[in-house]
C-alpha cells in the first residue's frame, strides 16, 4: 500500500492519497471501515484518518442502485 513520502506537505499528501488508490480499492477500504473502525482502515491502508472519513462520507451520499425490473 501507499507510504507517505517524506517531502510531501499535508495538502500534497491528501491529493496524492486520493489519486493513488483505484475506485475499487477505495470501495474495499470503505466497506471495511463500515464493519470496523475508520482508524483501523487508515492504519491498514497507510491513510490519514480524515481521508478514510471522507471516503466513507462520500460513499454514504451515493444513492443505492435501484433494482431493475425486467
Amino acid at each position: 500500500m501507499a507510504k507517505k513520502p517524506r517531502c510531501f506537505l499535508s495538502s500534497q499528501w491528501s491529493q496524492w492519497q486520493r489519486n493513488s488508490y483505484t475506485i475499487e480499492e477505495k470501495r474495499k477500504a470503505v466497506e471495511l471501515a463500515l464493519r470496523t473502525l475508520n482508524s483501523h482502515v487508515a492504519q491498514l491502508y497507510s491513510l490519514d484518518l480524515t481521508m478514510v472519513d471522507r471516503w466513507v462520507k462520500a460513499l454514504s451520499q451515493v444513492p443505492s442502485p435501484s433494482p431493475s425490473h425486467s
